[in-house]
């Protein structure tokens, strides 16, 4: 295990971890009572995707494996399908806007994540 390219990895995912760090507690104040974690079900998905596609970056030889990169675009998917039943447990639907925010976090996520895997990005 490589730890210094997860940490690298974790640390050009900044911006977008801010990002969604920035938008988790407008979703969850937001929320339907009840309905917290659905809120911020998206991005919670998307930290937990991104955390482990740096983990898995860090295996050695994992830059051969194409199955390895498909992990994180299914991940990141999902996180963006859980989109749609976040907004709908918002108190106001109109703060689901801020899921572009989401969207554009996740984007960026991804595109680390891929970049870590393949270890083109040292």
């Amino acid at each position: 295990m490589d730890w210094r390219h997860v940490l690298f990895a974790m640390e050009q995912g900044t911006p977008g971890l801010l990002a969604l760090a920035a938008t988790l507690p407008f979703f969850a104040l937001n929320a339907a009572p009840g309905r917290k974690l659905r809120a911020s079900s998206p991005s919670l998905a998307a930290l937990l995707v991104f955390f482990g596609s740096c983990l898995l970056a860090g295996v050695s030889g994992i830059e051969s494996s194409q199955f390895a990169e498909l992990l994180p675009m299914a991940g990141f998917i999902a996180a963006l399908i859980l989109v749609l039943p976040s907004t709908f447990s918002l108190r106001w639907r109109w703060l689901g806007l801020l899921h572009l925010l989401t969207a554009a976090a996740v984007g960026y996520l991804l595109f680390v994540a891929t970049l870590a895997i393949s270890h083109d990005a040292t």
